[in-house]
């Protein structure tokens, strides 16, 4: 029986092939379409999973609020001293770690130097709470000595060869570290994917104290594992309590302490200041909706050409039903077509996968394989999916072809049902909906990127150097260093500074203000400079003036602020000049000496941004401190950049002769910010396409099935002297109506989801009722081309031959 029933299915396949080749690649484009985002979403969502505590590892984090900006931010880099304080009060959370990665540590050996970027200094109990092992070594006690490293089995070979690396020391800049273990290889889904861990026991040794010992010098991030049956919500008044007492100063910006899950850092940490994360929940989520409304659209192509061909296969059904067919029988036939299709379009689907895996890698900047959904639960899954595709896909026309009688087939009620076309309409429309919702979502996704990155940051980051880390001893001889650069005409200007954008801005102090009282003491982020740097920039004043070595005070008594900072004091630009202003510097960088400068404002800048469009300006106080600048920025020529890096580098080398040239641009750090973002919009627009293509897939089915149908109505008209125009519009009137339909309930759905996305943003471009009516227009346009082809080749015909159809 079985046997048959897969003859009959096959025999109707070849029968009806245009249909057949539609169906069948609708559903293999949508299931390999499905298979990708799925391997995608998987990997997305499998980070750090591995880890054995993941469900009790938490990342401290510190929200401040600025009450007259009405801004806040969540900072996940905090200070060192941070973990020092919480230890004594918090004794019954023994499990709580720093991680402060270094992604360009200079080693050298052998008299050779190498830059390693996957670096990190640790706590020694960081094996208690991640799932790192060891090779070889005691991971109980490797990290407990100072200048105690742990590295990976490739970094060992590395340096070592086949020689056993454990208790060889290799040199990180100014010590000697020994190597104390051999780390097992990590897993590749993991933001923790270092290959050297050495020991925070040496930082009193390694750091200045400036950044050991100041609350506002952010450059670690605190982990802790918390004890078995206790959740973050038992330690929230405690918290409270010490945020009180420790950071006193900070009160007007009313900071607070939370704890976010390890399972949250990846996909979550968007709009956090952190060393970690890089994905996004909101892409994932989108993508699993591209998928879902993919296979929704292959469903909907099926269920519509099924019922719209019933009336061709009305006879069939008939005379099977005369011969003595049950209605379970037909049910049943009707069931195997479908799932039949659904298993060769998955067939083809894998095929197609594998075909376009390599250059979805490629694009999404990942290793997926098909390996993957060998997996028992993904193999599962996808099986029970194909079949639920194809077994939803066929349960409507089975029960509707199977339901007539063979006296109603007979008499034509058949094709003259109302409800197989209603339920056509309504599918078309929700297709056409959500071909609309993803146009306008798509245009918008590409508006907002395109807004980010072309957006006025605020200054001039074409053709801008960094040099992102220079020594003391640079430092030292800076004024000569500059002196050496600017003698070259295609070196325009440079200067220095402890913040360059487009990075974060990690410290923080607090400030005194004429007129703001004690009680309302406040943090502002801390900028240190030398004299050249806004002008390096080309940042803009809005009023006052820049630093000068002509006002001999300046070096000890003059301050800048942004305009983001005259707003949360309560002054307007031009009152801000010439205020009272203080705040605790840094005077002496070897010996971490503090001490307080008080003076008066003498500019402010227009506000600019040193971050991403994600975060919003915050208020920033510039002043003067060379030995604090240790990052170096050089405007170059716009012509001749080769020859002018030639010249840098030659400098470089001449006053620093035992440090690698490391360098960057800031237009190309600036784009790396919007790096994934540019990625995951081309990856949605790719599979959005996708859906749109397979909608259009049943678009063209359902016309040629409605064109053929009216081929009588359309000869009869033709012999009346209707133009081959009046039939093609007649024809797509119909198809017009429904993407009216379609747009009316698209655009505000559109409009609520897209309202709500571009909030991650705290620059965004503005919603408008264009954007959406271009979606709907862009529909329609498709729609017309689809169907008026169809249309056409009807339209077209000889009259004779079109009332001889039957």
């Amino acid at each position: 029986m079985l046997g048959k029933n897969i003859k009959i299915v096959l025999r109707n396949l070849r029968h009806h092939k245009k249909y057949s080749i539609i169906n069948i690649l609708g559903l293999a484009i949508g299931m390999a379409s499905v298979i990708l985002i799925l391997l995608y979403v998987t990997e997305e969502l499998s980070y750090d999973r591995f880890q054995t505590n993941r469900d009790r590892i938490y990342r401290f984090l510190i929200s401040i609020s600025y009450p007259n900006t009405g801004t806040s931010q969540s900072m996940a880099i905090g200070a060192y001293r941070m973990a020092d304080e919480l230890r004594p009060d918090f004794m019954d959370l023994p499990d709580l770690i720093r991680i402060a990665p270094n992604d360009e540590m200079t080693i050298t050996h052998n008299n050779k130097t190498f830059i390693e970027t996957k670096f990190a200094f640790v706590d020694d109990e960081i094996f208690n709470v991640f799932s790192f092992e060891l090779i070889s070594g005691d991971p109980e006690i490797a990290l407990k000595d100072p200048f105690s490293v742990v590295v990976s089995r490739e970094i060992a070979q590395k340096y070592f060869g086949s020689e056993d690396a454990v208790g060889q020391a290799l040199h990180f800049e100014e010590n000697d570290f020994t190597i104390t273990g051999i780390l097992a290889p990590i897993p590749g889904n993991t933001q923790f994917d270092f290959n050297m861990l050495a020991s925070m026991n040496c930082a009193q040794q390694v750091f200045n104290r400036i950044v050991l010992e100041n609350w506002g010098e952010a450059f670690v991030e605190n982990y802790l594992m918390l004890p078995e049956g206790k959740k973050p919500a038992d330690y929230h008044d405690r918290f409270a309590a010490f945020i009180d007492v420790k950071l006193e100063a900070w009160k007007s910006v009313s900071p607070k302490i939370t704890l976010q899950p390890l399972s949250e850092i990846y996909l979550q940490s968007e709009n956090i200041q952190s060393y970690f994360g890089g994905g996004n929940i909101a892409y994932v989520l989108a993508f699993s909706a591209i998928a879902l409304i993919i296979l929704i659209i292959a469903c909907i192509n099926f269920m519509n050409l099924a019922t719209a061909r019933s009336a061709k296969r009305a006879k069939e059904v008939g005379m099977r039903k005369v011969a003595g067919a049950q209605r379970g029988q037909i049910i049943q036939q009707f069931l195997g077509e479908s799932v039949v299709l659904s298993l060769l379009s998955l067939a083809i689907a894998l095929f197609l996968a594998s075909i376009c895996l390599p250059a979805f890698n490629q694009l999404a900047g990942k290793e997926l394989t098909l390996g993957a959904l060998l997996n028992s639960s993904m193999l599962f899954w996808l099986i029970f999916s194909t079949l639920f595709v194809g077994l939803a896909a066929g349960i409507y026309p089975a029960l509707f072809l199977s339901a007539f009688t063979p006296i109603s087939i007979m008499s034509g009620a058949l094709t003259r049902g109302a409800k197989g076309r209603l339920l056509r309409k309504i599918l078309v429309i929700f297709q056409l909906a959500i071909s609309i919702f993803l146009i306008a979502v798509t245009l918008i996704v590409h508006r907002q990127l395109e807004y980010s990155r072309n957006f006025k940051v605020g200054y001039n980051k074409e053709h801008v150097l960094i040099i992102p880390s220079t020594p003391m001893e640079l430092r030292g001889k800076y004024d000569q260093f500059r002196s050496e650069l600017l003698t070259n005409p295609l070196i325009l200007n440079a200067g220095g500074s402890s913040r360059v954008p487009p990075g974060g801005l990690h410290s923080s102090l607090g400030i005194r203000a004429e007129g703001i009282s004690k009680e309302m003491s406040m943090a502002m982020q801390t900028v240190w400079t030398d004299f050249n740097f806004i002008e390096t920039m080309q940042l803009e004043l809005a009023s006052g003036r820049s630093f000068s070595q002509e006002f001999g005070s300046d070096a000890a008594s003059a301050f800048i602020i942004n305009e983001s900072a005259v707003k949360k004091i309560g002054w307007t630009n031009e009152e801000a000049i010439g205020k009272g202003f203080g705040s605790s510097v840094i005077e002496n960088w070897d010996s971490g000496q503090w001490q307080n400068r008080d003076g008066q404002i003498i500019g402010v800048l227009k506000d600019f941004h040193f971050e991403s469009m994600h975060h919003k300006i915050v208020p920033v106080v510039y002043f003067v401190a060379p030995q604090m600048a240790w990052q170096y920025v050089i405007r170059i020529a716009l012509q001749n950049t080769e020859q002018a890096m030639e010249f840098i580098e030659q400098k470089w080398e001449q006053f620093n002769p035992n440090q690698p040239f490391v360098y960057s641009f800031v237009d190309t750090e600036f784009d790396e910010l919007y790096r994934a973002e540019q990625l995951q919009g081309k990856i949605f627009t790719i599979f959005a396409a996708l859906a749109i293509f397979v909608a259009c897939l049943g678009l063209v089915g359902l016309a040629s099935f409605t064109a053929e149908q009216r081929t009588k109505e359309v000869g009869i008209r033709k012999v009346l002297g209707a133009t081959e125009t009046n039939l093609i519009l007649l024809i797509t009137k119909e198809f017009t109506l429904l993407v009216i339909v379609s747009f009316a309930a698209a655009a505000p759905v559109a409009w609520y989801f897209m309202n709500n996305w571009l909030q991650n943003f705290a620059y965004h471009v503005a919603l408008n009722a264009g954007t959406f009516i271009l979606a709907g227009i862009i529909c329609l346009i498709i729609v017309w081309l689809t169907v008026g082809f169809q249309a056409l080749k009807v339209a077209v015909k000889n009259p004779i031959d079109a009332l001889r159809y039957e």
